[in-house]
């Protein structure tokens, strides 16, 4: 953390970028924003830069609102960076401890408002133009469920927020024509702003991969970032040190200090009410746990799947999934909302509907997922932790912005780590993700009878498949392109069943807490 003198002046977009692109490769890590390579939103073959918002600790609204909203758990999350500017500032005078987390704070709070201000309620009556311009939560493709909450002191991840990964929320802004616009040489047009294509053209040669410009990005609030860009080269030097500084201590000081961790215990104590914390042993084992380190997904799901899953069972669920899928398609042509011209397109994007039960095909190539595991390097028993999981955090950002120009196969790559307990659908690739350590018991054990299966495997299944039919899968068509394949007519169909179910149960009262039912 940096003590000196807090101006701004024109080195610092050279200054900043290049902390940026460290972190990013060094660390697999994206503070301000995130850099990644997802599916094209509208050819899910092809490989897109993605460009994203990012998440804010405690939570966007929090750290935006907090002094209309007197929040005490902003006030704490100021605390905590005042406290570690403290712990690493060399003894230097409390007031200038206190000037520094000032400007930290005071920067995250006007970089917050760039996005809060910029959200609006979902609306679910988009072109695909407009679809692009979508909020989630992020990492990789967009699921349509919650992951699982795990213990924050699980992981290193899991010191952001816990967040549901729910309905598509989108933004009434149009932007730029997808047809023209959304090629990587046009983004600094795109976003009003210049420093964009250069900063990333140096991020992917930071690993050695030229990018001709002809790639194509999406962008995710395009407001924030031509905003974003503004107060980031206007921010005086010192203070992005410092932001950039604090962040890497709150995301690996866990596991490198003792006293960086008790500090994050008492802000989590006032955040989540938590008092104690895991035994070092399982903190280490979770911050290898990382859901977005592929390396390390094929590697433990080689391990699990060994001992705990197998080619049997991974054909049933299979099995099973394809009766839901025959069962569905006897809903759909039987559902009086849809015009004949909705129905037909249901019954297409059925057709095209995938599932991935289990685990990838060749997670059982143990050449293949050895070879995986050359970019980290060796690693020593006798290595410091830090220094191990760094390797494995390097290799993982290396691994995942190399895929930029190769194409995307929707049928064998997995959009999520397979060793997280949980099911999903991917809106963008239109398929179904039921990973090896969510099909245990008592969701799933082979030779249950069906009817046991169907209540509680089944029913799971039955349940993402019909996101692909609702307001969320309703903009994603056949093989998850962006492209809204409800009529008209239909969508004045659902939207008069919605509000006479909302008018319902609008007027109920709980009768234990008296408290009225709100539509959400």
């Amino acid at each position: 953390l940096a003590a000196g003198q807090n101006t701004a002046d024109a080195s610092n977009v050279a200054h900043w970028t290049n902390i940026y692109r460290k972190t990013r490769i060094g660390a697999d890590l994206g503070f301000l924003f995130t850099v990644t390579v997802d599916s094209y939103l509208y050819n899910s073959t092809v490989r897109a830069i993605a460009l994203k918002a990012p998440e804010f600790v405690p939570s966007l609204s929090q750290i935006a609102t907090f002094e209309k909203d007197n929040d005490t758990t902003a006030f704490a999350y100021y605390d905590l960076i005042r406290q570690t500017v403290r712990l690493f500032s060399n003894g230097i005078p409390n007031e200038r401890v206190d000037t520094i987390a000032e400007d930290i704070f005071s920067f995250e709070v006007s970089l917050a408002k760039k996005l809060y201000n910029y959200f609006e309620p979902p609306v679910y009556t988009l072109s695909p133009e407009e679809y692009e311009s979508y909020f989630d939560y992020y990492e990789s493709q967009q699921p349509t469920d919650v992951v699982m909450e795990e213990s924050p002191e699980d992981e290193i991840e899991s010191m952001e927020p816990s967040t549901k990964i729910g309905s598509v929320d989108a933004r009434k802004e149009t932007p730029a024509d997808a047809q023209h616009k959304t090629r990587l040489k046009d983004i600094d047009a795109r976003l009003k702003s210049n420093g964009w294509l250069q900063l990333l053209k140096d991020t992917f040669q930071d690993i050695s991969v030229n990018l001709t410009g002809e790639e194509e990005i999406n962008i995710f609030e395009p407001s924030f970032f031509e905003k974003a860009m503004k107060l980031i080269n206007n921010t005086p030097a010192e203070t992005l040190s410092n932001y950039f500084g604090f962040k890497l201590l709150y995301k690996l000081g866990p596991i490198a200090s003792d006293d960086m961790r008790k500090l994050i215990l008492t802000f989590y104590n006032v955040w989540r009410g938590i008092e104690e914390e895991q035994p070092h042993w399982r903190r280490c084992v979770g911050a290898m746990r990382d859901p977005n380190n592929p390396i390390l997904s094929y590697g433990l799901g080689n391990l699990y799947i060994r001992k705990h899953f197998n080619l049997t069972q991974k054909c049933d669920t299979e099995e099973i999934a394809f009766k839901l899928k025959d069962a569905t398609e006897i809903i759909i042509k039987n559902t009086t909302w849809m015009d004949n011209e909705t129905r037909d397109n249901a019954l297409r994007k059925l057709e095209n509907m995938i599932f991935k039960m289990g685990y990838p095909s060749d997670m059982t190539d143990q050449a293949l997922v050895e070879s995986m595991f050359k970019p980290v390097g060796k690693v020593s028993p006798n290595d410091s932790f830090l220094e191990t999981y760094l390797k494995f955090k390097r290799s993982s950002a290396i691994s995942k912005l190399k895929r930029i120009h190769t194409m995307y196969n929707r049928t064998r790559e997995w959009p999520i780590n397979s060793m997280i307990v949980n099911g999903a659908h991917f809106l963008p690739e239109n398929s179904n993700v039921l990973p090896a350590v969510y099909l245990q018991y008592p969701i799933y054990a082979f030779g249950l009878p069906s009817s046991v299966i169907m209540g509680t495997l089944g029913s799971l299944i039955g349940h993402e498949i019909f996101h692909a039919f609702g307001l969320e899968g309703r903009n994603f068509f056949l093989d998850g392109n962006l492209h809204t394949w409800w009529s008209q007519k239909a969508t004045e169909s659902f939207e008069a069943s919605q509000h006479c179910v909302e008018s319902l149960y609008s007027n109920e009262t709980e009768e234990t807490t008296k408290l009225k039912v709100k539509w959400a």
